[in-house]
Parts: structure tokens; sequence; C-alpha cells
């Protein structure tokens, strides 16, 4: 769940953006991106961002950067709309090549 769902704000394209980077994180680590546990110390490790470490450890950093963009915990910085976290993504994985 996106932090401005856990706050009772207003959803947004940000929050399913949100949801897209929480699959690819998972996609590419075999985790969830901020853990397991009560509902309260995820939104912490959500507004705290711990995911970056984990993140960098498994895949190359331009490709932990889009993910990690649609990760934010404030929906103003994340990608605009679906097709530009797409770019990022197709970006990330074709420099690898």
């Amino acid at each position: 769940m996106a932090p401005e769902q856990l706050a009772g704000e207003t959803v947004t394209p940000q929050t399913d953006l949100f949801s897209l980077g929480v699959l690819a994180f998972e996609l590419v680590t075999g985790e969830l991106p901020f853990g397991r546990g009560p509902l309260l110390e995820i939104a912490q490790r959500q507004q705290r961002g711990d995911t970056a470490a984990r993140l960098t450890e498994s895949v190359t950093p331009r490709l932990g950067n889009a993910i990690g963009w649609a990760l934010k915990a404030e929906p103003a910085d994340r990608p605009r709309s679906a097709g530009e976290f797409a770019r990022a993504l197709e970006a990330a994985l074709t420099a690898s090549l």
C-alpha cells in the first residue's frame, strides 16, 4: 500500500506507480521492498526509504534508480505516468545489455 493510502490521502496515478514499483522490486529481488510485519513498521520503513541497499545489491544502479523512483514516499517524486516509468525501466535494461 502506498504511503498516501496509509495516511488516508487522495489516491492518484502515482499511487498505482508505487504499486508497480513494489512489483518490480519483488520481481528482481524476490523480496518485498519494505519487508513484512506490522503495518506501522512497514509504513515507517516506507517513509525512511529502506529499500536502496537491498535493491542495489540485486540489480544495476540504473535499474535500481528506476525502480526506486517509483517507490518514493512522496507521490510528486514518482514518475508522472506509467509510460515514463516504462521508459526508465527500458533504458535501464537496455543499458545493461
